[in-house]
């Protein structure tokens, strides 16, 4: 088996992930305290988030409305939602504003335009199309061994060598350095972040946002920074290790 092709099979198999909820399948390290990272954001402006009939007149009403739009825009742009969420998010506004804006126009003396108000319901969207991480495994790189794994990676093992061993140079070709992504099936996403001793793999539920990618990368590089001296001994155990991707991505 080439390199090449083995690579391609990998990429194969890492999507038929099972259609449990994810599990730990390794016997879990120590917990550690969560780093501080950038999470997306779930909760709207103050009182935004309360379901319920606005107090303010029409006119204002859809202002306030135009702003979500806005902020909505600003946040795909710094990378806080995924284009799932924005497209949903935006869709959302906009149907509602639309449909006020004609209320307003066939009874503008009246406070029709009210029913058709769906205050609170973007938090809903935001949580349902955020990426989730179905499973990811961290393996060393000398060994081809899993370190640890969580939910379910149907692959053969000895795709898994031919990865790792290639994966400065065929690799290179195929998926680049650094972190890199493979489309899957179905609107998941299959992420890859090599590292100097390890390389994890984590398959998503949809495309991560930018600040989730960044996450990755940055619990990854973590990693393999707070564990330098076992790793670089090599032969290291699960007990020995610390893994700050748990509380990152479980």
């Amino acid at each position: 088996m080439t390199r090449q092709g083995g690579l391609r099979r990998l990429l194969k198999n890492l999507l038929l992930e099972s259609e449990k909820e994810p599990a730990p399948v390794s016997a879990p390290p120590p917990k550690v305290a969560a780093p501080e990272t950038v999470s997306e954001p779930l909760e709207e402006a103050p009182n935004e988030a309360e379901a319920g009939v606005p107090d303010e007149d029409g006119g204002t009403y859809l202002k306030r409305l135009r702003a979500k739009m806005e902020r909505t825009a600003m946040d795909f742009a710094q990378g806080l939602i995924n284009r799932g969420q924005f497209e949903e998010l935006y869709t959302h506004y906009q149907t509602e504003r639309a449909r006020i804006e004609r209320l307003l126009e066939i009874y503008p003396e009246d406070e029709m335009w009210r029913a058709a108000v769906t205050e609170g319901q973007s938090v809903a969207i935001r949580r349902r199309y955020q990426a989730k991480v179905i499973a990811y495994s961290i393996y060393d790189n000398d060994t081809s061994l899993p370190l640890y794994t969580f939910g379910d990676f149907k692959m053969e093992s000895e795709l898994v060598v031919g990865m790792l061993s290639g994966f400065r140079s065929a690799s290179a070709e195929i998926l680049g350095s650094g972190l890199r992504k493979t489309e899957v099936e179905d609107g998941k996403a299959l992420y890859f972040v090599s590292g100097r001793y390890t390389t994890l793999v984590a398959l998503y539920s949809s495309d991560p946002s930018p600040i989730q990618l960044r996450a990755l990368e940055d619990v990854h590089r973590d990693f393999e920074t707070a564990n330098e001296e076992i790793l670089e001994r090599g032969g290291s155990q699960v007990w020995q290790l610390v893994f700050p991707h748990r509380p990152v991505l479980e």
